[in-house]
């Protein structure tokens, strides 16, 4: 995996992976908001034999500064889910409606394992392509509104290396 690689090379302060995520309506979720990841969580990988192998599928990461960025960013926080589906099976909903306001999404909880491993810490910041309980499909949705989410996100992103680099300035020092 290239983030390995990476790692080892610049070892850096931070990591932050930022990217769109499917929400839900219902609990309270919107096209082009945007999140901050307070967990970082596998939800679609099950092993069917029994309570003795769920820890093999799970893999649960706190991000220890989210809600503080959040805060100083106006932003909400989230659970963020990582799966391996665009669509949603019903298990994996079932799983996800377990969990308080929620990003579905496809890489941040990988992101999250090799961040441990390196002792770095994460950031996921996700912006709202789809409400995942909304009659429309998961890929229509996402198509039609990619462009504002991403937009959003975007602003938030620099937002957020403003914040990151005046904390840092801070901390050495200058003005």
């Amino acid at each position: 995996m290239w983030w390995n690689y990476r790692l080892r090379q610049f070892k850096p302060d931070l990591l932050i992976n930022a990217g769109i995520c499917g929400a839900f309506q219902d609990k309270g979720s919107a096209i082009g908001e945007v999140y901050m990841g307070e967990k970082i969580r596998y939800f679609d990988r099950r092993i069917p034999l029994g309570e003795d192998y769920f820890a093999y599928g799970d893999g649960s990461y706190v991000s220890e500064r989210a809600s503080e960025y959040a805060q100083q960013l106006g932003l909400k926080t989230a659970v963020v889910c990582t799966g391996n589906s665009l669509d949603m099976s019903p298990t994996d909903e079932a799983i996800l409606r377990g969990e308080p306001v929620v990003a579905k999404e496809m890489e941040a909880a990988a992101i999250a394992a090799i961040a441990r491993l390196y002792k770095t810490p994460l950031l996921a910041m996700k912006s709202v392509t789809d409400l995942m309980d909304e009659k429309d499909t998961t890929a229509e949705q996402f198509l039609a509104n990619l462009t504002r989410a991403s937009d959003l996100l975007q602003q938030n992103v620099f937002r957020l290396l403003d914040l990151l680099s005046n904390e840092a300035q801070s901390e050495i020092g200058i003005r």
